[in-house]
């Protein structure tokens, strides 16, 4: 089946909405904005008694394919190049879902984006090739993350609601 934009965004809704439904399960509310018919900076809230915390989620279905995570930072329209992604996003943590692994990898936006020159090169892609991105390699980019485990997911959210106290790391590398 042929990738278009449309695909594209269903298949992705289709994942945040996957997500949701973990999250959730574990007793944490979770929302995708595409449920407040929004179209916002991220595409998850996640809302405890303390705290809130919003969510970019990201699918690579070529990631596999070619070995590479890519993160758009920047995007051609109408022949100008305007900030995109990572260079302009309001969301507090990324997750990137691997399809071939049926798996979650997460981080805070500031780590990733200390790290974007851990990335070994930029590329036009995406739709058009209009968008600018950094590519990380799946193993260098993993070893930034922290992997979802799906049967106990509540530990997970809870780094993600309060890094500071259960997992310092996960902002300082």
């Amino acid at each position: 089946m042929t990738s278009t934009f449309k695909t594209d965004l269903e298949y992705s809704n289709h994942i945040e909405s996957y997500l949701c439904n973990i999250i959730n399960e574990s007793g944490f509310k979770a929302i995708t904005t595409k449920d407040k018919k929004l179209f916002p900076d991220y595409d998850i809230i996640i809302n405890s008694s303390t705290d809130k915390k919003t969510i970019e989620v990201k699918v690579d279905k070529k990631c596999e394919q070619t070995g590479n995570i890519a993160v758009e930072v920047k995007k051609e329209i109408n022949g100008e190049e305007k900030q995109s992604g990572l260079s302009i996003t309001k969301a507090d943590v990324w997750i990137y879902y691997l399809p071939n692994e049926d798996e979650f990898y997460y981080l805070q936006t500031k780590k990733l984006m200390k790290n974007k020159n851990k990335g070994f090169r930029y590329v036009w892609g995406g739709d058009n090739n209009s968008s600018r991105m950094i590519l990380f390699k799946i193993d260098v980019f993993k070893s930034l993350c922290k992997k979802i485990n799906k049967d106990n997911i509540k530990i997970d959210v809870l780094r993600i609601l309060h890094p500071t106290i259960f997992d310092k790391q996960l902002n300082n590398n």
